[in-house]
């Protein structure tokens, strides 16, 4: 395992800053506990290359900044990036993993869109992920073909193994669907510096409002100027002007954009 590049006052900050009281021994349900407060504290957002023009850094201090100290979201190669260190300062053994994005265009099945993270427990290994920003597990995905379906908020996963990649599939409501694919090989920061300048620069991220989160009792998403809130199985929705965003961004995602 590599060592943690966050001191220990930063990892106090960063439990603090998800809502999380006080460290735990490394365990699977203090490991559900920390990504469920993941999800539900820190934003999906996509602000640094639409609003700013700007290549997110991935460094991991510049990501403490941004997500902990600025109370800022992310995408997966900084959300999931930052979220490993948390782990690994806690004593969680893990690593990163480049995922291809299966459920999106078949052209893209074969390249590293996605970051998750990889932790051995007690000889078992759970795939978890805070940084997708779509349907994806809520909780730590035990990595054994032989748990089945697997319950995660309001859908069901497995882990499966074909032709020597790891699965992560889908059921959503009865409809089953690949949704990652990935090998179980540690990557490094520099793996991803691609991926990520073309994810800002050419992608959706640079073109509009990318913004969701998790709630304990549904979620709450802005796409382009559609602001959607679903609590309950009941869905608002509403078309936001310029000037109403900012305020929205505040209020359910916890952004405070610069005056």
């Amino acid at each position: 395992m590599e060592p943690a590049a966050l001191t220990n006052e930063q990892i106090d900050m960063y439990l603090e800053r998800i809502g999380i009281d006080e460290r735990n021994d490394p365990s699977p349900a203090y490991l559900a506990e920390l990504m469920h407060a993941h999800l539900t504290h820190v934003p999906f957002e996509s602000l640094t290359p639409f609003l700013y023009h700007q290549v997110p850094s991935l460094d991991v201090q510049d990501l403490y900044e941004k997500i902990v100290v600025q109370r800022r979201g992310g995408y997966c190669y900084e959300l999931n990036g930052l979220f490993r260190e948390l782990l690994a300062g806690l004593g969680f053994d893990c690593f990163t993993v480049g995922v291809c994005i299966l459920r999106r265009d078949p052209q893209m099945e074969h390249r590293i869109v996605h970051r998750g993270v990889i932790v051995e427990l007690d000889g078992s290994r759970f795939y978890t992920d805070v940084g997708f920003g779509g349907p994806c597990p809520v909780t730590p995905i035990l990595m054994d073909e032989d748990a089945g379906w697997q319950i995660s908020g309001s859908r069901s996963y497995r882990y499966a193994e074909r032709d020597g990649y790891s699965f992560i599939d889908m059921n959503d409501q009865g409809t089953e669907s690949y949704l990652f694919r990935f090998l179980t090989e540690p990557l490094q920061i520099e793996d991803f510096d691609e991926p990520n300048t073309l994810a800002a620069g050419g992608g959706h991220f640079g073109k509009d409002y990318v913004v969701s989160m998790l709630q304990d009792d549904g979620h709450v998403s802005l796409s382009g100027h559609l602001f959607k809130e679903v609590r309950n199985s009941e869905t608002f929705e509403k078309t936001l002007s310029d000037e109403e965003i900012p305020s929205y961004l505040q209020k359910y995602f916890g952004i405070r954009l610069p005056q």
